[in-house]
């Protein structure tokens, strides 16, 4: 797997379609199976094609859901209170 600040990226394997779902997976072992909507698939891509997976940390998206469920804390607070 390599790793940079932003990222995570490793190799996939697509083995199969079941109904909407593409069946892949993860890692050179290929030994972790995650389905995945076909939606999220690149366009066209076939079983047996070789992916590459990248995960990326989102930390404006990170601190949005933390403000979004603080606030949401705080108006249940306020509902139970006296």
């Amino acid at each position: 797997m390599k790793k940079s600040k932003d990222a995570a990226r490793f190799p996939a394997t697509l083995d199969r379609f079941e109904g909407d779902l593409g069946v892949v997976y993860l890692g050179e072992g290929e030994k972790v199976k995650v389905d995945i909507p076909r939606r999220f698939l690149p366009p066209g891509v076939r079983e047996g094609a070789r992916l590459t997976v990248t995960i990326e940390h989102d930390e404006g998206g990170t601190e949005d859901t933390r403000q979004r469920v603080l606030k949401l804390q705080q108006e249940l607070l306020k509902k139970n209170q006296p």
